[in-house]
């Protein structure tokens, strides 16, 4: 005789984890608005099981390489001369002058951005 005590277990754990990747990635998620979060939140605990399906599946897929070329400027301008210095086209003080000044720059904009 088989004992399906643990069965519930078994089964309402993964869903619950599952559930709760969906809420966490539809807050981390920056291409929805908040009411369309919002909507999509109130799917997923209103019909946990469904919602969590038709999200998973209707959610548009996020290639990793595509959002690392994405990157901001300033990343850019570091991965430039990250290059340079390792083909040896600048001086380690020509780098560490540039690298200073791309990150004073990025400083600079970010005070004037938020002040």
């Amino acid at each position: 005789m088989t004992d399906l005590t643990l069965l519930p277990l078994v089964v309402a754990v993964p869903l619950f984890l599952l559930i709760g990747y969906t809420l966490l990635d539809i807050v981390r998620r920056a291409d929805l608005s908040g009411i369309r979060k919002l909507l999509w939140a109130v799917l997923v605990v209103v019909v946990p099981v469904v919602g969590t399906f038709i999200y998973l599946v209707a959610r548009p897929f996020r290639d990793p390489a595509h959002l690392t070329s994405r990157g901001n400027e300033r990343t850019h301008k570091i991965v430039e001369l990250i290059e340079s210095h390792a083909a040896g086209s600048i001086s380690d003080d020509e780098f560490a002058t540039a690298k200073n000044r791309v990150f004073d720059e990025a400083d600079a904009a970010h005070r004037a951005r938020y002040s």
